[in-house]
């Protein structure tokens, strides 16, 4: 211990004489530092932290190849509309159509992407909230009191992470709709702000 404590005397002694060698080499470490957690936090979240859905590894996203190689990834409702009804291959189909939001609180206006949703997105994803609730196929029944569920980013970003705001209604596009759910951080389907029921 003693000759340890004498070669930290030394070292700080050393250092305290170069003051330009000390600021590169704490700039040196400061820097292989957080390389290091960067690349380990992309590795954790990417490759070692499962996606937040069951089965993530049997979800799929088809797509429409036309004769003269046009893909299409996007439907149009009715023809989603008869592909999920003449399904054979999989066991269920959800549906997403993006709407550009509009949110007026205390302060200026904001704008963000949402999306409609079938009902049956959030079963079939097999996606829990962080907070409240998920919707449901009882949501998209009409008559329905109109619901959404918000992005965790979303949340940390408008409403620091309060959660006294679940339950509360908010206008979304001149809707007053009320807020059921906050889905966890990595949850990002569609990269939408909000999810609606479609109706």
């Amino acid at each position: 211990m003693r000759s340890l404590w004498q070669d930290f005397r030394f070292g700080l002694r050393i250092l305290g004489k170069s003051s330009g060698f000390t600021g590169i080499a704490i700039l040196t470490l400061a820097l292989g530092i957080g390389a290091t957690t960067a690349i380990c936090s992309v590795v954790d979240s990417v490759l070692l932290s499962p996606l937040p859905c069951r089965n993530a590894d049997r979800l799929a996203s088809p797509s429409i190849h036309l004769p003269d190689q046009i893909t299409i990834p996007r439907f149009p409702v009715p023809v989603f509309l008869d592909f999920k009804e003449q399904n054979h291959t999989f066991e269920d189909m959800i549906g997403l159509a993006y709407v550009g939001v509009h949110y007026r609180g205390s302060g200026p206006t904001e704008q963000f992407f949402g999306g409609w949703v079938t009902p049956n997105a959030f079963e079939v994803l097999s996606i829990e909230p962080r907070l409240g609730r998920r919707i449901t196929q009882e949501d998209g029944k009409p008559g329905s009191p109109p619901v959404f569920v918000m992005s965790y980013r979303l949340w940390s970003k408008l409403f620091s992470r309060d959660p006294k705001i679940l339950g509360t209604t908010l206008n979304l596009n001149g809707t007053p709709r009320t807020l059921v759910g906050i889905m966890p951080p990595r949850f990002r389907f569609g990269d939408c702000e909000v999810w609606m029921p479609e109706e």
